[in-house]
């Protein structure tokens, strides 16, 4: 499996910088959530990491009702 920051660059993610004071509270969200990936992602074994990559595919979230 390909490390996590390339995965999120593939699908346009941005990457901030969680100490940045500019930004927003999503920005600021996404930012420690993209940061704990990077950070663990490696500690994670593939199926692991499969089923997290899995897990956030369009395919397999119903959004709405």
């Amino acid at each position: 499996m390909k490390p996590i920051n390339d995965l999120l660059a593939t699908h346009g993610v941005p990457v901030y910088d969680p100490d940045d004071a500019t930004l927003s509270s999503g920005e600021h969200a996404q930012a420690i959530a993209v940061a704990a990936l990077d950070e663990q992602w490696d500690r994670l074994d593939g199926g692991q990491q499969r089923s997290i990559v899995k897990g956030l595919t369009p395919e397999s979230r119903h959004v709405g009702g």
